[in-house]
């Protein structure tokens, strides 16, 4: 995973990188044989975007279809009542309201 992790901030970084590159060079350019294309950076930009899908869905941080996945359809825990038997820990509410005298 820490792997994968790595390889999606670079391919994260590249894109970022190559930007302003895609933004100055029009998506359809003339080649040097007189046949008209995609420019190779947009495609390359491209390559890289689906690249980053495939990472993010690999490590369940997104899905293809848009449906939640079972790790993050799960209800997020509320901060307003420490765990049972969690002993000296207290609620954020609870450590706010101490910090500001409140």
């Amino acid at each position: 995973d820490l792997n994968m992790i790595v390889e999606l901030a670079f391919v994260t970084q590249q894109m970022a990188d190559n930007r302003i590159l895609c933004m100055m060079t029009p998506a359809i350019v003339t080649h040097v044989n007189g046949s008209s294309g995609r420019s190779p950076i947009h495609a390359h930009q491209q390559e890289m975007s689906r690249q980053m899908q495939a990472l993010a869905r690999d490590l369940g941080l997104r899905c293809k279809d848009g449906i939640a996945l079972a790790a993050s359809a799960t209800k997020p825990p509320t901060t307003a009542e420490p765990e049972p038997g969690s002993g000296n820990v207290q609620s954020f509410e609870d450590f706010m309201r101490e910090a500001t005298g409140g």
